[in-house]
């Protein structure tokens, strides 16, 4: 049988470039689980819980 995915010894980094729409003035969430903790580390600069969510690494590409 084969291998699925990515499992065993040699593994394959992928870069990838994502657009994401959002309503203007969104806000942050609860950060309630490990994975919302971390995107909000890596993605909004660790913003407090009901602040805009904008950050340095999330930058406005358009704008009407």
């Amino acid at each position: 049988m084969g291998r699925c995915g990515n499992h065993g010894s040699k593994h394959t980094m992928r870069e990838a470039t994502l657009i994401a729409y959002h309503p203007r003035d969104m806000a942050v969430g609860k950060a309630n689980n490990y994975a919302k903790v971390r995107n909000l580390e890596a993605f909004f600069d660790n913003p407090p819980e009901g602040s805009i969510a904008a950050g340095s690494t999330n930058t406005l590409v358009y704008s009407q």
